[in-house]
């Protein structure tokens, strides 16, 4: 355990930032991450920290989907050396990581329902405003010629 022990000082030093300065605690656990030694189950602590902290999804997920594959890795090497315990710890980070990829998908379900009825307002719109032919819609728009006609 005493070998695990400098790698657990690090992940606690960026979760104490964690609420307070958010870009701190990315900051640490980029660095933490990029120790060539770093145990995978610390690898995979500091991704979901990552991905936790950080504001954009889009620049989440590279993060949240490195912490998959390295639990992927992980999980098969502890399966096909039958090591329980290695298992069950990955099982509390299977967890997080499936609660993870469940928050982005709510979040990316509101945010195209709120696509969608924007692109329905449009459309309600511009069926107030007359625009319900296509000649008046182009008219509008100016998009159509008039052979030189105003």
């Amino acid at each position: 355990m005493a070998e695990q022990e400098p790698y657990i000082q690090q992940y606690e030093a960026a979760e104490k930032f964690f609420d307070d300065d958010s870009e701190k605690c990315i900051e640490l656990c980029k660095a933490n991450i990029s120790d060539p030694t770093i145990p995978n189950y610390y690898l995979i602590m500091n991704l979901i920290l990552i991905v936790s902290a950080m504001d954009d999804w889009d620049e989440a997920d590279f993060y949240r989907l490195a912490a998959e594959h390295a639990w992927e890795t992980t999980h098969h090497r502890a399966l096909q050396r039958n090591e329980q315990e290695e298992m069950e710890a990955l099982s509390g980070l299977r967890d997080e990581l499936d609660q993870l990829k469940s928050f982005r998908e709510r979040d990316l379900a509101e945010y195209y329902d709120s696509d969608e009825e924007t692109e329905m307002q449009d459309a309600e719109d511009e069926d107030e405003i007359g625009f319900e032919n296509p000649r008046d819609v182009a008219d509008a728009e100016n998009e159509i010629d008039h052979g030189g006609r105003p």
